[in-house]
């Protein structure tokens, strides 16, 4: 399964990203509180708008940043198969599985500020018994089959 959050980079919890970053990049912390322990200022013409969640574009060690602070979520996920680039995850394990997983992850997503797009997540090749379990989870992500796969911008097999 593909996962996708919803303006991700935007909506993540500038106070979860220190903590990860306190924790697995400590040498990093006086750069990360000089960028994010105050709100930043963005000048729309005379204007102005407080920017008081996620990580600025165009900060070098944003992506970074984002990653640290996911990276529990994922390495917890309980899933047997874990892969992600960035805010780009990808999931696998029995589909009985999955279900009980993804809401565990979810809930412990929206702590850190984000939510799961459910019109942009994907379940990848569940056969006719997979999808009788996966209906019954009501998790509305779309079927995709797996000739028309493409995770992390490569086709999952060849057509």
């Amino acid at each position: 399964m593909k996962l996708d959050f919803s303006n991700a980079f935007n909506t993540l919890r500038r106070d979860s990203m220190l903590e990860a970053v306190a924790v697995s990049l400590p040498h990093l912390m006086p750069f990360a509180l000089s960028s994010y322990a105050e709100p930043s200022i963005l000048w729309l013409g005379e204007n102005t708008i407080s920017s008081e969640e996620g990580v600025q574009q165009g900060d070098p060690l944003g992506p970074l940043f984002f990653c640290v602070t996911i990276q529990p979520l994922l390495a917890n996920s309980g899933c047997e198969f874990v892969a992600g680039y960035l805010d780009d995850i990808g999931l696998g394990d029995d589909v009985s599985k999955l279900g009980t997983n993804i809401r565990a992850l979810e809930a412990k997503a929206r702590l850190i500020g984000l939510s799961l797009n459910y019109s942009k997540c994907e379940v990848l090749g569940n056969d006719c018994s997979d999808q009788l379990i996966w209906s019954s989870l009501s998790l509305s992500f779309t079927h995709t089959k797996p000739e028309d796969a493409v995770f992390l911008g490569s086709p999952r097999s060849a057509a």
